[in-house]
């Protein structure tokens, strides 16, 4: 039990009611899906070694100087994503779909001659042809539905609301805090003869029926700036200047409701349970908050061939520093029970909050290969290091400045709660004359440590359980090569699982409960891309 308890500590530090800056953002912004036009995504995204086409912009830049023509190509994509959320034994499916741009480019490709007197000749030793290319590719998209609900035996929102305000007296709860809009609705008050600054919740013995609602949007786009070089057909080195746009909202919502009426009536005796001053029949808690910012990065890519049929790649990804903003609000509504039938008591709406901050998301290592089997087509491969720990949250202002705020417990848990992980891709193409047939799959390892992957079994809580945090991509792709043009299409079977907790306290006795997320993503995406 004292093992659960410091595991819960750490946990409830880990994880506020209000869900922005905090480590959560800096692994949302970390991580990435499979990225590239259709051609790439129909190999399992194995293609930092094969090169020659818009996605070695952001995969490996030196892919661009084996190309031999300029080219430009636009990949929309059609995104299916149905969550199944687990939660104290039930499970319910929500589904988003959305149309976007995935990815377009241009790429200018320029060989080098020289003038014999009589003639121009292409340059055969040395830097022999040079590639500069712009695009775009999304490298993250956050739509996404969970909802869920169950009878949660053990807790209630208003305990972790009364354990975060225990030891301030109520008039320093903080004008926009959700510890003041609870007390303000009597969500939570003070228990009698205890000085002022000791808190109950109104439902303090759970026993009640609960729902969670999260609605995720926005989306994570890179623009790309690349310069390639081909040095006589067996080397190519490559850069690329990344400018990343980020935009994220999320809105949260919690329901309660006593449907066993345990909480009808007012307990006026303090030596039989905490004291109720006002009964509780319903709480509703919604929070909403957004992110948006931009941030830079840069990449360093080689490619050599030491034979025709082998290419070897390696890739590094620096860290992507961003500046951000969050606007964030809350509302708190406590329907009680009152002589002449029920009162809604609502939190007033409050002028959104504002908060400045700059994150540093980990670097990243790929090494790759390819080999070409003849003309009927070739297999490849991807590995890629990084390590989620190494992310960081920063404040804007200046130490000692009114807006200074540290980030201290926060890079702390990023320490403890993520690690490094390695990333697998495998994927081919067949060539049969025009055609082209691809076939991949993917595994991008948890970013969770042991301690980050545990959570409380919501049957039994001293049990605790691990989640998977690993991503798991099947893909099949097909595509038409002619002289002037091709046109490729690729789907991508996404599975992943993750998990977070609706609310957790900073007294490790109350139970922090979790909701598992089950989500499969269905991609279909579509690049048309001209020759000239």
């Amino acid at each position: 039990m004292k093992h659960i308890l410091s595991f819960l500590f750490i946990v409830s530090l880990s994880t506020s009611l209000l869900l922005a800056q905090n480590e959560a953002d800096a692994l949302r912004h970390s991580q990435t899906g499979l990225v590239g036009s259709a051609r790439a995504l129909g190999m399992g995204g194995a293609f930092s070694a094969v090169g020659a086409d818009i996605s070695s912009g952001y995969l490996n830049p030196a892919g661009l100087g084996l190309l031999r023509s300029s080219k430009f190509t636009v990949s929309p994509v059609f995104r299916v994503n149905t969550d199944n959320a687990e939660f104290l034994g039930n499970s319910e499916n929500n589904s988003r779909s959305r149309l976007n741009m995935n990815n377009w480019g241009y790429v200018v490709n320029k060989k080098l001659y020289y003038d014999t007197g009589s003639e121009r000749r292409e340059v055969e030793r040395g830097l022999k042809a040079w590639t500069f290319g712009i695009g775009q590719h999304q490298l993250e998209n956050y739509y996404r539905n969970t909802q869920t609900g169950g009878f949660n035996e053990f807790s209630s929102i208003s305990q972790a609301l009364a354990a975060n305000a225990q030891g301030i007296n109520p008039a320093n709860l903080g004008d926009f805090s959700n510890e003041r809009l609870a007390f303000d609705t009597f969500i939570i008050d003070t228990v009698l003869n205890r000085g002022g600054d000791a808190y109950f919740g109104a439902m303090n013995r759970g026993q009640i029926d609960q729902r969670f609602q999260r609605i995720e949007t926005g989306r994570r786009n890179e623009w790309f700036i690349s310069l390639a070089g081909n040095f006589e057909d067996k080397l190519y080195i490559g850069g690329t200047v990344g400018i990343q746009r980020l935009e994220y909202s999320q809105r949260f919502n919690v329901q309660e409701i006593d449907v066993n009426n345990l909480y009808e009536f007012y307990d006026p005796d303090p030596d039989n349970g905490f004291p109720l001053e006002i009964a509780s029949q319903e709480i509703r808690f919604s929070e909403w908050f957004g992110t948006f910012g931009s941030g830079i990065n840069a990449k360093l890519g080689v490619i050599f061939r030491p034979t025709d049929p082998l290419r070897i790649g390696v890739t590094f990804h620096s860290p992507s520093y961003f500046s951000l903003t969050d606007t964030f609000n809350s509302q708190l509504v406590h329907v009680t029970q009152v002589e002449t039938g029920t009162e809604e008591l609502s939190s007033p709406s409050l002028t959104p909050g504002r908060f400045e901050y700059n994150l540093t998301t980990p670097y990243k290592i790929t090494a790759g290969f390819m080999y070409l089997l003849g003309k009927s087509g070739f297999i490849s491969g991807d590995v890629d290091y990084i390590d989620y720990s190494f992310s960081n949250l920063s404040s804007n202002g200046n130490l000692g400045s009114p807006d200074f705020y540290s980030f201290e417990q926060e890079n702390e848990n990023v320490n403890t709660l993520y690690q490094a992980a390695l990333n697998f891709r495998v994927g081919g193409e067949y060539r049969y004359d025009i055609f082209r047939l691809r076939a991949g799959y993917s595994y991008f390892g948890s970013p969770y440590s042991t301690e980050g992957s545990v959570y409380q079994d919501p049957n039994n809580p001293e049990t605790l359980l691990n989640i998977d945090g690993s991503r798991n991509f099947i893909t099949l792709g097909v595509g038409i090569r002619q002289p002037n043009y091709f046109i490729d299409v690729a789907y991508v079977n996404q599975q992943s699982q993750d998990k977070f907790s609706p609310y957790t306290a900073n007294d490790p006795s109350i139970f922090s409960p979790t909701v598992v997320s089950n989500n499969l993503q269905h991609h279909t995406t579509l690049t048309v891309g001209f020759n000239f």
